[in-house]
């Protein structure tokens, strides 16, 4: 375990040993804690002005887990509205059929929400799919709800924007409402992907997770 602190009201916990989610449940139990964000694999911490001690993350970090469990969200993909199918079914020696059918087989877990307002990066890529780099020419627009995939991640974009991911498919659901503070994914959530077809992107066009 190792301690980053920043300035005097929080600190990063790095090399945890065990689930970030996990962890970040047991450390809100510390009574001078004010919030506690999982990402990947760090735990941040904000508290009040007397900062938990060492020993005292390392007690709270060593308790028996507690039961998780976690929210589980389905979304429907239209594959057909992806990209980068054929680059990304030629680089993995697959057809553009089996990209689709292998995304939508897995089962992913929400690591981290950043980047962007409600952007979750999904970990749980299928190793037929997995080990791709960002793409080398990043797009200066990702169309809202592109479904994007790098390394061992999946992720949808919840706003166009800029983007070096390779997309193979498309959301139609609104994951993300800024004023309205709606961020249905968070972190430790579960999330499987269904494929649609274009009509039925059409309909559900604007949906709420």
């Amino acid at each position: 375990m190792k301690l980053e602190w920043l300035g005097d009201s929080a600190l990063i916990i790095r090399d945890l040993g065990q689930s970030a989610v996990i962890a970040a449940e047991k450390l809100r139990q510390l009574d001078c804690v004010t919030e506690c964000v999982p990402s990947a694999d760090t735990v941040a911490l904000w508290f009040t002005t007397l900062p938990p001690t060492e020993a005292d993350i390392q007690r709270h970090l060593t308790k028996p887990d507690l039961a998780h469990i976690p929210t589980r969200h389905k979304i429907p993909v239209c594959y057909s509205l992806g990209l980068d199918n054929d680059e990304v079914a030629g680089l993995r020696s697959l057809d553009v059929e089996s990209v689709a059918d292998y995304h939508a087989k897995a089962l992913f877990t929400c690591v981290a929400v950043g980047f962007m307002p409600g952007f979750a990066y999904l970990e749980g890529l299928p190793p037929q799919l997995a080990s791709l780099p960002r793409r080398a020419e990043p797009r200066v627009r990702v169309p809202k709800g592109a479904v994007g995939i790098t390394g061992t991640k999946t992720g949808i974009y919840p706003t166009q924007c800029p983007g070096g991911w390779w997309i193979i498919g498309r959301c139609p659901l609104e994951l993300v409402h800024v004023e309205e503070k709606y961020f249905p994914i968070h972190t430790g959530d579960e999330v499987s992907f269904f494929a649609i077809d274009r009509h039925e992107f059409d309909e559900m066009r604007g949906e709420r997770l």
